[in-house]
């Protein structure tokens, strides 16, 4: 049984590692064909690179696919009418129609690709441009599709409406997406075809507590430099901590736009020797820093920007969990999702004061530590497990098709208005 995955640009480029690592669970269940929308670059780490081969890359244009959407204008125009329509009325902006129309040529030409690779179903990940995408191809082949909402694609808001009444079942990462896309849609009962299954990570053999061998306590911060991610507020409690006469290093791990006004705040606190920009980093080399407890506390300072663009449930911080390094983060976004049942550390965002505090405290209070990491750990064996997950989303994706295929007929649940 074969499905398609469409990703934004997984497995190429660096992105969307947590992705790339569901679809390697999934291949247990289905045999994948992955479609990225916008393939930018090779792999850059391992896992990625072992789905290439299930990949079929292509850029957003080229002549091939050009000339594949002017033959189906001509062979198909009520076809192609019918879906410029749908666009058109469906998109609530003109930025957002017109991110729709760039991928519609492709989605044609990889409609002819996949015609002869049995796809029984689509799920796209991001219910961006990436959802479009697959309804179109999904509809083109006449199968079910599917798709995953994290964060700010569900802000976008880009025809969600039209996809949650179409899509077999609508899956989401988190409580709070699901409560979105419900009140953004307007439609009674969504709920009962809205699922929440989080994105899972692998879960390690857990071991008994242990202490990193650090003569100076590690703190990292594995995260884009972007706004969202708080890092101006982990530098401010960095100079707080300095100013006690704490020894440490804290690694802010990544790159993005904020990279210049947070390397400029860290020079002006005069940290250079205690905070480092190391930039990207593999996704293979930061999960073994975390199995060698090479990292003493992970800090993750997300806020919620003035456009309200806030956190889903970050990775990041579930791998951490899961190797027992103790995590300190902010109520925000779905954070308090993932650390309930004191899973980690939560404070109020944009108070380097107590981000400051608390690290102060996991670093001197051993009992602490040992609490944080053993109920860490247990919180994503039992909640965060991309076993379980994926096991919940292929059963879904597999009654998709089995309902398909039995009743002949398309089409999502039908909802009734507020």
């Amino acid at each position: 049984m074969t499905i398609c995955y469409v990703t934004h640009s997984a497995p190429c480029g660096k992105g969307e590692t947590f992705i790339v690592q569901e679809i390697i669970e999934m291949k247990k269940y289905f045999q994948v064909v992955i479609i990225p929308i916008r393939p930018m670059g090779m792999p850059q780490y391992e896992d990625a690179q072992l789905l290439m081969n299930d990949s079929i890359i292509l850029p957003l244009l080229n002549i091939k696919i050009i000339a594949c959407f002017i033959l189906t204008i001509f062979s198909n125009p009520f076809l192609v009418i019918g879906n410029l329509i749908s666009l058109i009325s469906e998109s609530i902006s003109l930025k957002v129609l017109l991110r729709n129309l760039c991928i519609l040529p492709k989605a044609y030409y990889v409609t002819r690709v996949l015609k002869d690779k049995k796809i029984r179903h689509i799920h796209a990940h991001w219910s961006s441009i990436q959802t479009t995408f697959g309804l179109i191809v999904a509809k083109n082949l006449g199968i079910d599709f599917s798709f995953t909402a994290h964060r700010y694609d569900i802000d976008e808001n880009n025809m969600l409406r039209k996809k949650v009444l179409e899509a077999s079942f609508v899956r989401t990462i988190s409580e709070r997406g699901k409560n979105k896309i419900i009140r953004l849609t307007n439609l009674v009962q969504a709920d009962k075809n809205i699922h929440v299954i989080h994105m899972g990570v692998k879960i390690p053999r857990f071991k008994n507590v242990r202490i990193s061998k650090n003569t100076i306590p590690i703190i990292a911060c594995p995260a884009n430099l972007e706004e969202v991610k708080g890092h101006t507020y982990l530098v401010e409690a960095c100079a707080i901590l300095k100013s006690t006469g704490l020894k440490f290093k804290c690694l802010i791990i990544g790159s993005g736009s904020q990279y210049r006004s947070i390397k400029n705040l860290i020079g002006n606190k005069e940290l250079e020797n205690e905070v480092l920009l190391v930039g990207y980093y593999p996704h293979s080399k930061l999960i073994e820093m975390m199995k060698n407890h090479v990292i003493d506390i992970i800090v993750l300072p997300s806020i919620t920007t003035k456009d309200g663009a806030c956190e889903g449930i970050p990775v990041t911080l579930m791998e951490a969990m899961s190797f027992g390094i103790p995590v300190l983060s902010t109520k925000t976004g779905g954070i308090p999702e993932l650390l309930r049942e004191d899973g980690g550390i939560m404070v109020e965002e944009k108070d380097s004061k107590a981000i400051a505090q608390e690290v102060l405290r996991i670093l001197s209070d051993e009992n602490l530590r040992e609490k944080l990491t053993k109920l860490g750990y247990q919180r994503i064996r039992n909640h965060f497990n991309i076993t379980k997950t994926c096991e919940e989303l292929s059963s879904l994706i597999q009654k998709s098709i089995v309902r398909i295929e039995s009743t002949s007929v398309r089409g999502g649940v039908v909802y009734s208005e507020k």
